[in-house]
C-alpha cells in the first residue's frame, strides 16, 4: 500500500478532499495535545445525529469563507448512514461528544477510477473522505490527528 510521508500533505491536500487553507503545511507539535487527549473509533448508527452536527457545522463554516465545497445538501444523512453501514466511517470523540468525523475507504475508490493523468504506481491505496471537525476546535491538528490516525491503522 502507497503511504505518503505526512512531511509532504501540503501538496496533497486536495488529494482528501479537504480545502487547502485549513490546513497547515507545517504541524507545531507543541499544539497537538487537544489532538491527542481524543478517542478515535469507528462510528455506529446511533452517532448519526453527532456525526451530523459536525458535517452541518462544517458546511456552514465553509459557506462563511467562500469555499465551494459540500453544497447542495453534500453529505447528507443517507451517505454517512452509507460510510457507517460499509464500516468505513469513524468519529473523534472528545469528553463522549463527537467532534470530529471522517471516511476512511480502504478499498479502490470507483471515483478515481479515471483521473486526469496517471497514477504513480498501481499499489493499493486509500482515501480519506468526508472529514469534518467542529468549528470550535478548529486549528488544533485533528485533521492532522485522523490522517496519521488512518495512516497507522492501513499499515
Amino acid at each position: 500500500m502507497t503511504i505518503i510521508d505526512p512531511r509532504q500533505w501540503s501538496g496533497i491536500l486536495c488529494f482528501f478532499s479537504v480545502p487547502c487553507a485549513l490546513v497547515p503545511a507545517k504541524v507545531d507539535r507543541s499544539k497537538m495535545k487537544e489532538a491527542e487527549s481524543m478517542e478515535i473509533r469507528k462510528a455506529q448508527l446511533c452517532d448519526l445525529d453527532g456525526i451530523m452536527e459536525v458535517i452541518h457545522d462544517a458546511q456552514c463554516e465553509m459557506h462563511r469563507e467562500g469555499i465551494p465545497q459540500w453544497i447542495n445538501g453534500y453529505p447528507d444523512e443517507k451517505q454517512i448512514h452509507d460510510d457507517i453501514a460499509c464500516n468505513s466511517s469513524y468519529v473523534v470523540v472528545k469528553d463522549e461528544r463527537i467532534v470530529g468525523t471522517f471516511c476512511l475507504k480502504e478499498e479502490a475508490d470507483p471515483y478515481y477510477g479515471k483521473i486526469a493523468g496517471k497514477w504513480l504506481n498501481e499499489e493499493p491505496y486509500a482515501v480519506i473522505h468526508r472529514s469534518a471537525v467542529r468549528t470550535s476546535l478548529r486549528r488544533q491538528h485533528l485533521f492532522h490527528a485522523m490522517v496519521s490516525w488512518s495512516v497507522e491503522k492501513i499499515r
